[in-house]
């Protein structure tokens, strides 16, 4: 594959990871907002959790397979699966020990990935502008 290609894969990668992320926002707000706890909007947000570490995974591993020579968005990506999977972590034991007094850390570390999780695609769609053109011919 070309590196315009592989730029274009992480891209999309990345992209859905940002898109999940943003609906994990989402879904917080909608059970944070109906306090007594809703059973079925946490749970929504727990499977969000999985497929947007298992989104970021599959991303970190196509860049450290295909474009590890793009430093930062190799370190992003890694880092990026590892903010996701504190950030699940932290927010199981809201959940599942009532450990509210973690939401003044999970909270921010959500804006935090917020932030990366855009940051990644945009990063990465230069490869794929930057790319001479004749790349994407080749195979």
């Amino acid at each position: 594959m070309t590196i315009k290609r592989d730029g274009l894969i992480a891209t999309l990668l990345l992209g859905l990871t940002a898109v999940l992320i943003v609906l994990q926002g989402l879904w917080a707000g909608l059970f944070l907002s109906t306090d007594p706890r809703s059973d079925s909007w946490i749970h929504v947000h727990d499977v969000g959790a999985w497929a947007t570490l298992l989104c970021a995974l599959a991303a970190a591993a196509w860049v450290t397979i295909r474009l590890r020579s793009d430093r930062p968005v190799w370190f992003g990506s890694v880092l990026l699966v590892l903010v996701i999977a504190a950030e699940a972590h932290i927010g199981g034991r809201i959940t599942d020990n009532g450990d509210d007094g973690l939401t003044a850390v999970h909270v921010p570390l959500a804006l935090i990935l917020m932030g990366l999780g855009i940051w990644l695609p945009v990063r990465s769609a230069r490869l794929v502008r930057t790319a001479p053109r004749s790349a994407m011919l080749d195979s």
